[in-house]
């Protein structure tokens, strides 16, 4: 079987040495790159017209707005692997991983490991240099946090809600939502908002996950990947 080239799109804030480091990364065998932008408009435009597997992210200069896309991404494109390029430190690879990015790269990776983590990227998480450091400390700020103030139940989620919640945990995105439950997308994203809330929780990954920790959610935790589109 003949694997199909990991699509990606380069989201750089100095967008020449994002076309730059793009051309790199096109010469290479099993990547095709379906762009070079300069924000998260941009990208969200590209990534709405283009299959794309792995975004790379610069998040060198700012690591609050990666955060930020990063959240904006996964929940407007679930599938998509985004892979922030150029963490300064450790704290910056938890907060990332944290907001749904699938691995972190520091400014000292080179081209050819940048290259091995974009195709790594296009089929699982994959994480470099700060692996170890990153699963300790998140492991860490785990056993540290208190439990939620007011957890959420299954009673507190209207029948809807649950419904939205099953499919969030089959790796659904909010237009597949919407036609399984035959409603408006925009109605899916106000469920989603409300789910969110109620579970106390940033994003859809965690939401499943808080799901399941409580009970909301039981049974194998079904989150597709990259291959189950074939």
């Amino acid at each position: 079987m003949i694997r199909r080239p990991v699509r990606v799109l380069m989201i750089w804030s100095h967008r020449a040495l994002g076309e730059a480091v793009a051309a790199s990364l096109a010469a290479r065998a099993g990547m095709a790159v379906v762009g070079a932008v300069g924000g998260a408009d941009e990208a969200a435009r590209v990534l709405a017209a283009e299959r794309t597997d792995v975004a790379l992210l610069d998040a060198s200069v700012d690591v609050a707005a990666a955060r930020e896309l990063i959240a904006r991404l996964q929940e407007e494109f679930p599938r998509l692997r985004v892979l922030p390029f150029g963490v300064p430190s450790q704290e910056a690879a938890v907060t990332l991983i944290e907001a749904g990015a699938a691995g972190c790269l520091s400014s000292a990776a080179s081209l050819d490991e940048l290259a091995e983590a974009i195709l790594e990227g296009g089929g699982r998480p994959a994480s470099l240099g700060l692996a170890a450091e990153v699963a300790a400390r998140i492991e860490e700020l785990s056993a540290r946090a208190a439990p939620p103030p007011a957890a959420a139940s299954a009673a507190s989620l209207s029948e809807r809600e649950l419904e939205v919640l099953v499919l969030l945990a089959r790796g659904l995105g909010n237009k597949e939502i919407a036609l399984r439950l035959d409603i408006r997308t925009s109605t899916v994203k106000n469920h989603v908002h409300s789910i969110l809330s109620k579970l106390g929780v940033p994003g859809r990954r965690q939401a499943v996950r808080r799901a399941y920790e409580q009970g909301i959610l039981r049974g194998p935790l079904r989150w597709r990947t990259l291959e189950d589109e074939e």
